[in-house]
């Protein structure tokens, strides 16, 4: 009895440790059935796509595979498209591309350079990390940057912009948007601003009065009737030359003006009596009668052709390097104060006598088509045959450089 219950035991804790055994490799089983399906999930989510699918344009998948060291055709997985934080693809360096798809993956970009070919449209909504942009010539005709609110720095030239939202572009400090399309753009809520240039745009009217940062201003070639810049007290240049006829102009707040165009805009009298630190003044082309020069001591290039001036003083600007005056009513102007003179145009005005003897740097002179009788040349040594212009005053007697 005793060898049979033995035996029975036996059997029942054979029978209890098989089926333990059993258990224990259903679990491992069970286990590594859940590690493998967790292991194609994780994949699953962290594989973006075959790079060279992901990014259509193969210029564009070229340089994303190098920098996440792969091949085209190899998979894209979110950690690499993370690692792409500078990505510059320009018409400069033979990698123009034609299309933009994918861009929208790179989500950690924080400079895309752009230039060249022809995207035409770019997603930028998931590229929220970005600080600089450029997307020139690319003939782009919109861009929608309400998400990309971390942006410094915009560029978008040479294409066909119609509209750009730059709205929540708080930290915006350089937008440059030269040869477009836009008539307008608001700017109200870009207040760190300092470089705005819109160059060659169809442009009517542009509040700047909230951009309090500004230091240089680049409108033109527009189509602006008038600019009110006083609230934009640091600005170093101001450009505002071939738009619309404007009335007039007040630059009386912009006292650290270093650079002032308003060429052609049949202004009639503009103050720079304020701006002490003018270096360039550009008036060419307008209807100014008169200009008060004598607070601008600084200045070097100074641009009155085709103007209605009969007089100018220039005995204050003794930093003068270029003056052009041509096409006015000048019947006399002294230049004794002005050493520095390398360039004179005075050429269609009403010049009888004119006194170059002090101005011995210069290179280049223009006086045709005035009334002169004499021009003494013979203290201007570097001025020669080729760069010294006389025809139209009948009958003068020229004394060449280096004559005595």
């Amino acid at each position: 009895m005793n060898k049979k219950r033995k035996m029975k035991q036996l059997v029942v804790a054979l029978l209890v440790s098989s089926v333990g055994m059993l258990f224990e490799a259903q679990q491992v089983l069970a286990e590594n059935v859940s590690e493998v399906e967790n292991s194609v999930v994780l994949a699953e989510e962290t594989n973006i796509g075959i790079i060279k699918e992901v990014f259509p344009d193969p210029v564009f998948a070229a340089e994303v595979a190098k920098q996440v060291e792969k091949s085209v055709d190899d998979m894209l997985t979110k950690q690499d498209a993370g690692k792409v934080t500078n990505l510059q693809l320009s018409v400069y360096d033979d990698q123009a591309i034609e299309n933009a798809v994918g861009v929208e993956q790179l989500v950690n970009l924080k400079r895309l350079i752009i230039q060249g070919g022809s995207i035409a449209t770019i997603d930028l909504s998931q590229n929220t990390e970005l600080t600089e942009l450029d997307v020139s010539d690319t003939d782009v005709t919109s861009l929608d940057l309400t998400h990309n609110t971390k942006l410094t720095e915009v560029t978008s030239a040479g294409n066909k912009l119609t509209k750009i939202n730059v709205t929540n572009c708080f930290e915006l400090e350089t937008l440059h948007l030269n040869n477009n399309q836009l008539k307008t753009i608001d700017i109200s809520k870009n207040p760190k601003l300092k470089w705005l240039s819109i160059y060659w745009n169809k442009l009517i009217e542009i509040d700047t009065t909230n951009n309090p940062e500004l230091v240089y201003l680049l409108l033109g070639q527009n189509h602006l009737i008038s600019a009110n810049v006083s609230q934009n007290t640091k600005l170093w240049e101001l450009d505002l030359s071939q738009n619309s006829t404007f009335s007039e102009i007040d630059v009386t707040q912009n006292t650290e003006l270093q650079s002032l165009k308003l060429d052609q805009l049949g202004l009639n009298a503009v103050d720079v009596s304020k701006n002490t630190k003018l270096k360039e003044l550009g008036l060419t082309n307008n209807q100014l009668e008169q200009l008060d020069l004598s607070s601008n001591g600084q200045l070097e290039l100074l641009f009155l052709t085709k103007n209605k001036l009969s007089s100018l003083n220039v005995s204050k600007n003794v930093n003068l390097i270029n003056l052009y005056a041509g096409y006015n009513q000048l019947s006399l102007i002294k230049l004794s104060k002005n050493p520095a003179i390398k360039r004179l145009s005075l050429n269609h005005n009403q010049l009888r006598y004119l006194d170059v003897s002090a101005n011995r740097d210069l290179i280049s002179l223009d006086v045709r088509s005035n009334n002169l009788c004499v021009l003494d040349l013979s203290d201007n040594v570097f001025l020669t045959e080729e760069n010294y212009f006389t025809e139209g005053n009948p009958g003068i007697h020229v004394i060449a450089p280096g004559e005595y």
